[in-house]
């Protein structure tokens, strides 16, 4: 009797799968078709707009993102001054201004720097070249006598070498 049971329970979900498979291709119409190739091609058609307008606004796009980073990076800060009893508005407004008076202050400073290394290059200049002088002509004297050595192993043809015998006549 368990014997059968089995059997049963391994044929029943058969011909379950066997009635599925059969109502499948019965349920598809043409107008299902149709829809499933205009959804794609709405999909294609999407993505070609949302790819276009990142190109040409790559400029809006780069900005926003940079803002929500940076908001994020700050925000710390911002809550910080929010538990001394400051209020969100003004708080995110201190830490804009310590941004930029940061960043003001250190292109003052490079700037500074970058102008005194500027005045400051041609004594540079002149240093290295004093320096570099001795090994300069240390390369120019083996460059003279690998030449020589090759003028010697390879002597130069000369012209009147190379015209050919004319035959006496």
């Amino acid at each position: 009797m368990s014997d059968q049971v089995a059997k049963k329970s391994v044929v029943a979900p058969q011909s379950e799968v066997r009635v599925l498979e059969m109502a499948l291709p019965s349920s598809t119409s043409p107008s299902d078709a149709l829809l499933c190739r205009i959804a794609t091609l709405l999909f294609i058609l999407v993505v070609g707009l949302l790819t276009v307008f990142g190109y040409y606004a790559s400029s809006i796009c780069i900005t926003v993102v940079l803002a929500g980073f940076l908001a994020i990076l700050f925000d710390p800060a911002v809550v910080l001054l929010e538990k001394l009893h400051l209020p969100r508005s003004v708080a995110a407004a201190g830490v804009v201004l310590a941004g930029v008076v940061l960043i003001g202050l250190l292109g003052h400073e490079l700037y500074g720097r970058a102008m005194t290394f500027s005045e400051e290059l041609p004594v540079y200049t002149s240093k290295i070249q004093q320096t570099l002088e001795p090994i300069i002509q240390r390369i120019q004297k083996v460059q003279q006598s690998a030449g020589s050595l090759a003028n010697d192993v390879h002597p130069e043809v000369q012209p009147e070498n190379l015209l050919l015998p004319q035959a006496k006549g």
